[in-house]
């Protein structure tokens, strides 16, 4: 995908109607699992899309100096989205495995929803963001 398929893609997923769902990333005695934010008031939901709408047109739809670029043979450069090139299993991070094997059409049955009660954040490893809808989304680490 080159970046102009990849703005107009983004696009195209901001003008429909959308929604955003927040997954927590918790690794407790080296185990990864996802749990469900739960966004489902009124105020916090838009909200939180908002801010990653916004951000993503700051760094990528308006970033007229924005590269795709492969993760394998570039070292680190600004204004670069990498992608993951790797094919060997072996190689793929273990932390990235759920956000690898994530699927919006399987996450309402597959994962719990985060609970203060039963989760403690001091296992938060990272966040998964999904906005879209069901045909279509953007998913973030």
């Amino acid at each position: 995908m080159d970046v102009e398929s990849l703005k107009s893609y983004i696009q195209n997923v901001f003008s429909s109607t959308s929604t955003v769902q927040v997954y927590m990333l918790l690794k407790q005695d080296g185990i990864f699992s996802l749990k469900l934010a739960n966004l489902e008031d009124e105020k916090t939901e838009p909200e939180v899309k908002n801010l990653f709408e916004n951000f993503i047109k700051e760094h990528i739809i308006t970033n007229n100096n924005l590269e795709i670029r492969e993760l394998s043979t570039d070292d680190e450069k600004e204004d670069s989205i990498y992608h993951y090139d790797y094919d060997d299993y072996d190689e793929y991070p273990e932390e990235l495995s759920l956000f690898k094997s994530f699927n919006i059409e399987d996450s309402a049955n597959n994962y719990d929803k985060f609970n203060f009660k039963d989760d403690d954040l001091k296992y938060l490893y990272g966040y998964i963001i999904y906005i879209g809808t069901m045909d279509k989304g953007i998913l973030l680490f």
